[in-house]
């Protein structure tokens, strides 16, 4: 069987939550798990727990503020890194596969990294296109590439129809993040 591409998208929460219960489900199954964390610091308590449990989870990000508010250089230097730690999951994704295990990954806010121009698009594109055949890939993020779409093997669409944050109640540990 070989392993496919998950896509979640949209404006609705819960993406990220929906990615991490399968990596759970995958490490339970003997699956080598990987997390990477686009444009995201290190507040995330799911990311510790897969941690914990053996996953190897990648914050690309070394602060919590929003993209819009980094400065040009800052920007420069999370592009490098993300490239950094995407190739380096390519190549432990490689490794995995030539000794015969399983790899889950998920790629979290990909579509953000794409849409702010972040991430080395076209080697990222390349390499989902031609993935090992045994593993499974969860992307996540608001606004996918139509490339993703045609791509992707599961396709769900996160909608938000009601949020707290409307009414001002502001992320909850343990509950957003």
């Amino acid at each position: 069987m070989s392993g496919l591409i998950h896509l979640y998208y949209g404006n609705g929460k819960g993406k990220t939550t929906a990615a991490y219960g399968m990596a759970l489900r995958a490490i339970a199954a003997g699956y080598g798990v990987m997390a990477v964390r686009f444009c995201k610091g290190s507040l995330s308590g799911e990311a510790e727990k897969l941690k914990e449990l053996g996953a190897l989870v990648y914050s690309c990000k070394e602060d919590e503020r929003f993209i819009k508010e980094l400065s040009d250089k800052e920007k420069d230097k999370l592009r490098i890194n993300q490239d950094r730690i995407i190739e380096e999951v390519f190549e432990k994704e490689k490794e995995s596969s030539d000794k015969g295990v399983r790899s889950f990954i998920i790629l979290d806010e990909l579509t953000q990294a794409f849409s702010k121009d972040l991430l080395d698009k076209e080697k990222t594109r390349k390499y989902l296109e031609n993935k090992e055949s045994e593993t499974e890939i969860v992307i996540t993020g608001r606004d996918p590439e139509e490339w993703m779409m045609d791509i992707s093997d599961y396709i769900t669409e996160f909608k938000c129809i009601r949020h707290p944050y409307d009414k001002g109640i502001g992320a909850r540990i343990g509950i957003e993040y």
